[in-house]
């Protein structure tokens, strides 16, 4: 057999093999190409303090002392426009006041409530990760506190933060809830 016979044969078969490797490739990009969809559906901060029994009861602005601060809960609707699963994981609540002053929050998730064994009050889970499968919607219902009458006062903006896996590394995923 000669080179030249031997040259023709393989040609092909690296093409072959080239095509097949391009294509999956593209057909990859193709599908982590779209959007995630982040929607507020429900805000509100309620302003708390020490009741008698130790647990927490509702205030308004007016009522409220020193001694108090303030719990939030945010509703959001998640939509994952992608052909592939999306994770978002080490996610926090972050709270703006007072020009540029932050305190991050970890939100406790609000479907994951059961009855605590001490003082039978509620008691729920840190919501450390969300799994979006592909063209779906999930409803995200969160809790937390904001610590300080300072912070409870003077908030400015609430934001929904998260770490995104990607294709070309993690990213971050941030999106406004509340302004005032």
């Amino acid at each position: 057999m000669s080179p030249d016979t031997i040259e023709v044969g393989i040609s092909p078969i690296v093409a072959t093999l080239s095509g097949v490797v391009v294509g999956g490739l593209v057909e990859r990009l193709y599908r982590s190409w779209g959007r995630l969809w982040c929607e507020p559906s429900r805000c509100e901060v309620r302003y708390v303090a020490p009741d008698e029994m130790g647990g927490h009861k509702t205030l308004d602005s007016e009522e409220a002392g020193d001694d108090w601060g303030a719990e939030y809960a945010v509703g959001l609707d998640l939509y994952n426009g992608k052909e592939i699963p999306v994770g978002l994981r080490d996610i926090s609540v972050v709270i703006s006041y007072d020009g540029d002053k932050k305190q991050f929050s970890r939100p406790r998730d609000e479907t994951s409530r059961r009855v605590s064994d001490h003082m039978s009050t509620y008691a729920y889970d840190t919501l450390e990760l969300v799994n979006l499968a592909p063209r779906q919607w999930v409803r995200l219902k969160l809790l937390g506190n904001l610590e300080g009458a300072k912070i409870s006062k003077d908030w400015r903006r609430i934001e929904f933060v998260a770490e995104r896996r990607g294709l070309f590394g993690a990213s971050e995923f941030r999106k406004v809830v509340a302004s005032r």
